[in-house]
């Protein structure tokens, strides 16, 4: 029987890390894992700025993963409001209708943080708390990228 009538996967799950490299090296030399995309932003229209409320973050990050297993490592640099962001952990949930997951979410009461956002890289991302307040991120993909089958490279490159 499947239960899963929103067409809703679980994606992968954010971690706040203070030595992204050390972490890099844990995760992919010591745990297996490979790296599967680095990114980095800087302060001015940062998208995190505007979906979670926080004020001036920069930083950068890489997912890690191993078959459809992936771990977000974020570490953030510069000046930032550090009470919405301390210890950020969230885990995102792949969906193939946002607009309708949100809606349900803010039907049912629990926290919308910001809504549906179309993003540079053919995906939609809002946040959402679930009722004990842990951060979720929702994902819609729009373009021919497979993001639950992501390359990987190796962590020696």
């Amino acid at each position: 029987m499947n239960r899963n009538k929103t067409g809703s996967k679980f994606h992968h799950l954010a971690l706040a890390v203070s030595d992204l490299e050390r972490s890099i090296y844990f995760y992919c030399q010591i745990i297996g894992f490979q790296i599967i995309e680095n990114y980095s932003w800087g302060l001015e229209g940062n998208f995190l700025d505007q979906m979670l409320g926080a004020k001036l973050i920069s930083g950068k990050a890489v997912m890690v993963g191993s078959g459809n297993a992936f771990l977000e490592l974020f570490e953030y640099e510069g000046t930032r409001e550090v009470s919405k962001l301390e210890k950020p952990v969230h885990f995102c949930i792949y969906t193939d209708d946002i607009e309708n997951l949100y809606q349900k979410v803010s039907e049912y009461g629990a926290g919308s943080l910001h809504p549906p956002m179309n993003t540079q890289l053919g995906t939609s991302l809002a946040f959402i708390k679930d009722p004990d307040g842990y951060l979720i991120e929702l994902l819609q993909i729009y373009s021919d990228t497979d993001v639950l089958n992501f390359g990987t490279e190796s962590c020696d490159s």
